[in-house]
């Protein structure tokens, strides 16, 4: 068993950030791509799940341990979650990550520390209509719903997830095949398995759009 196994969900089309591939970015104020990013800070072993500009990817990184999905145009990060965890579901735990988040060191520990099936979550002031929000009563996980927030008390999905059970892990996988259309943590919250949650508020920025960029850029 590996101690560290991180499942990095790279198959999305960038079109808010002018069709360039999110790993490839520059984290603002170093000369270190979002790839670079993770591994520095993650110490483990790396897959990547491709799908858009997947050959373009390879050819600049001919090292880089890839699942492709090659429905990436037509389905959810559910079913490229699927994918790759199919493809390790021998070497838990497995973290799942999304490409476009900076960490700060204290996100860093807390992912790396943490030694049960958890989600990991934000409590942000603007969401937009693909957002995933996420409703707790104490220590539990009840609901989630995409868009704007509705309370704010309702925290916001980051795509992290770190799985140790191999039965959770294999409801995942069954339940992502099922729900190809979904985002993973959609099928994670619905699911029948108990997972924890944990807070990196203020320790994780993501990068959807050119706008948001550029923002990292100037306060950098």
């Amino acid at each position: 068993m590996n101690l560290n196994n991180y499942l990095i969900l790279a198959a999305g089309r960038g079109l808010s950030m002018d069709g360039i591939h999110k790993l490839k970015l520059l984290v603002p104020g170093t000369q270190e791509t979002f790839r670079d990013h993770l591994e520095k800070n993650f110490y483990g072993n790396f897959s990547f799940v491709v799908g858009y500009r997947a050959a373009e990817l390879v050819s600049y990184w001919p090292d880089l341990n890839i699942f492709y999905n090659n429905r990436w145009f037509e389905t959810g990060s559910s079913y490229s979650a699927c994918i790759g965890l199919d493809g390790l579901k021998n070497d838990t735990p497995i973290t799942v990550m999304p490409c476009d988040l900076i960490y700060s060191k204290r996100a860093v520990d807390l992912i790396t520390q943490c030694d049960s099936d958890s989600i990991f979550i934000v409590n942000t002031e603007n969401r937009s209509p693909n957002s995933l929000n996420v409703v707790l009563d104490g220590k539990n996980i009840i609901k989630c719903y995409r868009g704007p927030k509705k309370d704010g008390n309702h925290y916001e999905a980051t795509g992290i997830v770190k799985i140790f059970s191999t039965t959770t892990l294999n409801n995942l996988i069954d339940n992502c095949y099922a729900n190809p259309n979904s985002y993973l943590l959609e099928t994670v919250i619905n699911s029948s398995d108990k997972y924890n949650w944990v807070d990196l508020t203020n320790d994780v920025r993501e990068v959807n759009t050119s706008e948001e960029y550029f923002e990292l850029w100037n306060h950098r």
